[in-house]
Parts: C-alpha cells; sequence; structure tokens
C-alpha cells in the first residue's frame, strides 16, 4: 500500500550503518572475541586432559577461520587416540605396538591390558567436554560484547 505523502528521512544513512555493521562482524573486534575465545577452551582442554606422555596434550591448538558470512572458532588435536579418551570405546582388539609402549611405561603385562581392552573396552576421559562447558558461558559473553561494540558504534 503507497504512502501518499510520507516522508523517511534517514533511511538511506541507516542503511549504510547496517550495511556497515554487517561488514564489521566479520572484522577485528569479532575476530578478537572468537580467538580469545578458542584459546580460552584450549588452555582448559589441556588442564582436563589425562597426561601419560603429554603428547595429546601438546596437540590441543586452536585457530580461527573467518569466512565470508561467519567466524569460527576451532580447537582440537590431531591424535589418533583423542575421541577414544574423550568418549571411550567399547571392546576391541587394541594396536599391540601402541600398547607395549604404555604398559613398559607402567611396568604392566601388555597381555593382561590387552586382555582387558578386548573384554571390556576403555573408559571415557572426556577432558573437552568439561572445558566446552566451563568456558562457554565466558566465550558467549565476548561474543556479545564485541557485536554490542560494533553496533554501537
Amino acid at each position: 500500500m503507497p504512502l501518499d505523502g510520507v516522508e523517511i528521512k534517514g533511511l538511506v544513512e541507516t542503511q549504510k550503518k547496517l550495511e556497515q555493521v554487517a561488514a564489521d562482524l566479520h572484522g577485528e573486534p569479532v575476530l578478537r572475541a572468537v580467538r580469545e575465545g578458542a584459546l580460552m577452551l584450549q588452555r582448559t582442554a589441556k588442564e582436563e586432559v589425562a597426561v601419560d606422555s603429554g603428547r595429546l596434550r601438546g596437540s590441543i591448538t586452536s585457530r580461527v577461520v573467518g569466512e565470508e558470512k561467519s567466524v569460527t572458532g576451532i580447537v582440537g588435536t590431531n591424535v589418533k587416540y583423542a575421541a577414544d579418551q574423550e568418549f571411550g570405546r567399547g571392546p576391541h582388539t587394541p594396536d599391540l605396538g601402541s600398547l607395549e609402549i604404555w604398559a613398559r611405561r607402567h611396568d604392566v603385562s601388555v597381555k593382561a591390558i590387552a586382555a582387558h581392552i578386548e573384554e571390556f573396552g576403555t573408559r571415557a576421559q572426556p577432558y573437552m567436554r568439561p572445558a566446552a562447558d566451563e568456558n562457554q558461558d565466558a566465550i558467549q559473553k565476548k561474543i556479545e560484547d564485541a557485536v554490542k561494540g560494533i553496533a554501537n558504534a
């Protein structure tokens, strides 16, 4: 329905401001907030992870990926057994090479450990989920504050 005689003032300026806010959402304040949040999560995961050799703890890293319409913080590891430690694993035949190294370090029988894993599996020792739970509110606040700062600029 046409609005005869109605004049909207500031529409062009408002549209430009909205476009600038949308562009800024992928700018430095949000990137910094996501980066800081990812580092918080990384630090806590390294504190939470069960440590034997230190390989898993040392492999936990974070990075931020900025794309055209999104910014993503990624925290993770490339260690093969990381998911098994986080979630546990049902009964399975373990890799005896890796298990022998572990058994020697702990002065236990590799055959006994292998038999136990084949029968019972391995228990979960979560580190990433507790780290995410612990930092969720603080990370969300960092991002919200960055967005509010952009909207109010």
